[in-house]
């Protein structure tokens, strides 16, 4: 039988997350043009002092941590902001990519990482989508 009385809970409820204590993660965009692999990174407020970067013949791995401090004063008025927050990133590598020529540059809160990459021979086939076949039931 169903009844409406709310289940009993004997452990206690956890706190929502803050907004603030939310982990952060740069977005991160991978694109090739011109025979290149170009990885993008959004950090804005850091430099290049605070983000490392390791790359292997299999993957990407971009690390950094983040401490901004925002300083607000008004008549009357004083406030401040502190955000901190540390990031790990590992991508992996598309075959083909040349990653011992991986150069990085770092230009209005953008990190980028570019590197060779030859163009990968196809490995598939492009599949038409037919119409099913009729169902004939015979009957006995």
């Amino acid at each position: 039988m169903l009844t409406n009385t709310p289940a009993k809970v004997d452990a206690p409820a956890k706190p929502a997350m803050r907004w603030e204590d939310a982990p952060w993660m740069p977005e991160l965009e991978m694109f090739t043009k011109d025979d290149l692999l170009h990885v993008r990174l959004d950090v804005p407020g850091m430099t290049k002092e605070h983000v490392g970067i390791e790359v292997t013949d299999e993957h990407l791995v971009v690390r950094g941590e983040r401490t901004q401090e925002k300083e607000e004063k008004k008549e009357g008025f004083y406030k401040t902001e502190r955000t901190y927050g540390s990031f790990y990133r590992m991508v992996p590598l598309p075959e083909g990519a040349k990653s011992d020529a991986a150069t990085a540059t770092m230009k209005d809160g953008v990190l980028e990482i570019t590197m060779p990459i030859e163009a990968a021979a196809a490995k598939g086939r492009r599949l038409e989508i037919a119409e099913p076949a009729a169902v004939t039931t015979k009957v006995a």
